[in-house]
């Protein structure tokens, strides 16, 4: 009897005195020395160039196996991962929702998932560092700002996060070229890609790379968006007893330039055209502060009559005396703060280094 068919009687026989001997050798407890035991195997097989390929064949196989039983479920949201051109709604792009997707993916996928991930990472000693593309001198965007040119810095992700996102991508992908019910990337994608410009033959290309969904999804996914947006916005509009004011319709024609100061291929300046409007709902809190009895009509065109004859003096638009004194203490306690942090501190300071307290504004959000 050869080593190998012992090994093999031994782990197959049905003895009961065998059998006990090997209990432990796929449990937590005796984990592992059948690891230890494993790499042994391996190192032998690895001492010969064609054990070295069966091994790799054989791993392979092994991983196919794993990942052949590992994909999300493809029952309907919230439960599961398909998500409905016809039943989507707007927090489907919430960016915790988004978070949500990509737990989902890297839970049920996590042998891909994981090989992905440490494929991606730099190898330990490469000190490959991000290239940023802000390469705007800071006399240059001072003078921008002054000029009143609005702009944003570009965001690289860390080596970190972006290996994660590719991953966590790649896994998408894969689920959904298997499985069309695992859609969550896909729709998210062919919604916004269509919002972009993204043309119909580039779509059709990123759907056969199974970043999105078809142009047909996207569109069925529009409609039904439209339909939550109307309903929300007849609600808005609707007259409230509750609300003496209604809420604004906002609507501005946007000509927009993206400046970009060192130009290579694909990456120049751009000017975007388009037209967007939101409703604007005033502050409740704001509305509790008002006379409801000034909030008439008649009163507005009353004011409105008086604008004519209305004397306007220089007073209107300049500063109060205490807005004047209360501007100058902000100055003050400013340089006294620079001169007693980086110059000296006084014995017997004269100005506060704090500013004056200002009239607090809400600082919640609006409803848009």
């Amino acid at each position: 009897m050869t080593p190998k068919l012992f090994i093999v009687g031994f782990l197959t026989s049905g003895n009961s005195d065998i059998a006990y001997q090997r209990r432990f050798w796929g449990t937590h407890t005796g984990w592992q020395s059948t690891a230890e035991l494993l790499r042994v195997i391996k190192a032998v097989v690895l001492q010969a160039q064609d054990g070295a390929t069966s091994w790799n064949q054989f791993i392979e196989e092994e991983a196919i196996e794993i990942m052949n039983n590992k994909l999300p479920p493809t029952g309907n949201y919230p439960e599961d991962s398909f998500y409905s051109s016809h039943t989507v709604q707007p927090s489907f792009f919430c960016q915790e929702v988004v978070l949500a997707r990509e737990h989902s993916i890297r839970e049920h996928m996590p042998f891909l998932y994981k090989i992905l991930l440490v494929t991606l990472r730099l190898p330990p000693g490469n000190n490959n560092k991000v290239i940023e593309d802000n390469n705007l001198d800071p006399y240059e965007e001072e003078l921008l700002v002054r000029e009143g040119i609005q702009y944003e810095s570009a965001v690289t992700l860390s080596t970190q996060s972006k290996s994660k996102k590719v991953a966590a991508t790649i896994c998408s992908m894969v689920a959904f070229s298997r499985n069309r019910r695992i859609n969550g990337l896909q729709l998210f994608n062919s919604v916004r890609f269509l919002g972009a410009g993204i043309t119909e033959r580039m779509d059709q290309y990123f759907h056969l790379l199974s970043l999105t969904s078809s142009r047909q999804t996207a569109l069925s996914a529009l409609r039904t968006l439209l339909t939550v947006d109307s309903r929300e916005l007849r609600n808005s509009m609707a007259i409230k007893e509750s609300s003496p004011i209604g809420p604004s319709i906002c609507i501005d024609n946007l000509d927009m330039e993206e400046q970009v100061h060192n130009h290579s291929v694909g990456h120049c300046s751009m000017m975007f055209h388009g037209t967007w409007g939101y409703i604007h709902h005033p502050n409740p809190n704001l509305l509790k502060l008002l006379d409801p009895s000034q909030l008439r009509l008649s009163l507005y065109y009353d004011t409105l009559s008086k604008v004519p004859t209305m004397k306007i003096t220089l007073a209107m638009f300049m500063p109060s005396p205490v807005e004047e004194v209360h501007f100058e203490a902000v100055l003050k306690s400013q340089i006294a703060r620079v001169m007693a942090q980086y110059i000296a501190k006084p014995a017997h300071p004269g100005i506060a280094t704090n500013p004056p307290p200002v009239e607090k504004i809400d600082p919640s959000p609006p409803n848009i």
